[in-house]
């Protein structure tokens, strides 16, 4: 048996053992939610229980995936381990670790519209990438030819840029309401 061919998806291998690891974790440590709050409600209402939950899920989910990458037949072509961040995903994790530490100081809804905001143009912004590689490379649909100026179509971006702002912001209310409304009114939550 060659031990090479063994797994066809390195990644999902070590994502699914990573993800087992933390599951065996979650169910095995005592110490996450520490004693019973009260043995009032009974069993389900526990804080534990779905932290145990939540943990026989990533133990059964990662199992899968652990299978679904192993090679059983050695015919399936082998994908190398490959680890790629983006530059999305850094300025993501940048932007919540960020919001972890204004939200005290501006409070919640503030802090939560610029976080939703500013990741919302983020966004559009790599879409925009994509939709430009494609038309460069031919692959999707080809651009509208126009007969326009050069001063109508800079006019006609600046429009679209002012449009693209209005509408993450008006995106980026909604959404921000809406956590707020969940958070204070539906799960009595006091915000910053």
């Amino acid at each position: 048996m060659n031990l090479k061919k063994l797994i066809k998806k390195h990644n999902d291998f070590v994502l699914g053992v990573l993800i087992l690891l933390l599951g065996i974790f979650l169910i095995t440590n005592k110490k996450i939610t520490g004693r019973a709050i009260s043995k009032l409600g009974g069993y389900w209402a526990q804080p534990d229980v779905y932290i145990k939950i939540l943990g026989w899920g990533f133990v059964f989910f990662s199992g899968l995936l652990i299978l679904l990458s192993i090679n059983f037949t050695m015919k399936s072509k082998v994908e190398k381990f490959r680890f790629e961040v983006s530059f999305e995903a850094i300025v993501t994790a940048a932007v919540l670790i960020l919001y972890c530490f204004i939200m005290p100081a501006i409070t919640f809804f503030p802090a939560t519209f610029l976080m939703v905001f500013g990741l919302n143009l983020l966004y559009k912004r790599k879409e925009a990438q994509m939709r430009a590689e494609i038309a460069e490379t031919g692959d999707g649909i080809e651009p509208e030819k126009t007969n326009e100026t050069a001063p109508a179509r800079k006019q006609e971006q600046k429009n679209d840029w002012i449009r693209g702002y209005a509408i993450s912001a008006i995106y980026s209310l909604c959404v921000t309401t809406a956590m707020w409304f969940v958070f204070t009114k539906i799960l009595s939550a006091v915000l910053p």
